[in-house]
């Protein structure tokens, strides 16, 4: 239907398809290299990866990088692991394991996706990349990129082509649906522990632009983000127990292992 987001509509159409080993994610703004689908699947067999990601370039300028999937730390504030623009010669294409593979394009073995039940479609976008990245760590898969695979991405909502919501309204998103992820993938130990330090950098964020005389919305963000992470607290506890049971599942089989 006319409105619904990236991560409800990928969770519907891939709800249908049975009988495969992987899937593709892919948003509607990407080119893959004609051997891009091939030498993910390659790097997923021999690297036995659960989530695959390719490197990523500008559309317009296919010599410059755009991402290799991306870092977080451990308040889910996630970072580039290049200079965004940096001239590609090579230097970025070992395969190695990230923590968050970008949505615009992965390649999701069917069985993990199944486990995670997709996209968290109540946190929704953008951020779902963080969410089921995040996740596929808890259920003890790899989460790796191949640079060998290329994909050029327009970033259509970024550039302005494709009819979005303001800046400031996209920022409030992507830092509540972060701190969902926060609330949903951490121990209780671990929330315990963070839990402060997030509150903590909330109220600093919101003096800070107090201090340098921002608009009201950029004041307010941080908050209302924070707030708002505790919208639908049903969901939120199902998502969290969803999460919580593939951390024991993946801690019992280490511990049978052993």
């Amino acid at each position: 239907a006319e409105g619904t987001g990236f991560a409800a509509a990928a969770n519907k159409a891939l709800g249908t398809v049975s009988g495969v080993a992987h899937i593709l994610v892919c948003h509607d703004d990407v080119a893959l290299a004609p051997d891009a689908v091939r030498l993910l699947l390659e790097e997923a067999y021999r690297s036995n990866a659960g989530l695959t990601c390719p490197k990523c370039v500008l559309w317009d300028a296919p010599d410059r990088l755009l991402s290799v999937g991306m870092g977080a730390d451990r308040l889910g504030v996630t970072h580039s692991l290049i200079e965004p623009g940096e001239l590609d010669q090579g230097q970025h294409d070992a395969v190695h394991e990230v923590f968050v593979a970008p949505s615009g394009s992965v390649l999701v073995r069917t069985d993990l996706w199944r486990a995670l039940g997709g996209f968290d479609a109540s946190s929704g976008e953008p951020g779902e990349d963080l969410d089921i990245s995040w996740r596929a760590h808890l259920a003890g898969a790899r989460v790796v990129v191949a640079p060998q695979a290329t994909v050029r991405h327009l970033e259509a909502t970024k550039n302005g082509i494709r009819p979005c919501a303001p800046a400031e309204r996209r920022d409030e998103r992507r830092e509540e649906h972060r701190f969902r992820a926060l609330w949903t993938c951490y121990s209780v130990v671990g929330l315990v522990l963070l839990a402060p330090v997030a509150v903590f950098f909330v109220v600093a964020e919101t003096i800070w632009a107090l201090a340098h005389h921002r608009s009201r919305p950029e004041v307010l963000l941080p908050v209302a983000a924070l707030l708002r992470s505790f919208r639908g607290p049903r969901q939120l506890r199902a998502a969290r127990r969803r999460a919580q049971g593939l951390r024991r599942a993946n801690d019992l089989a280490l511990w049978k292992y052993q």
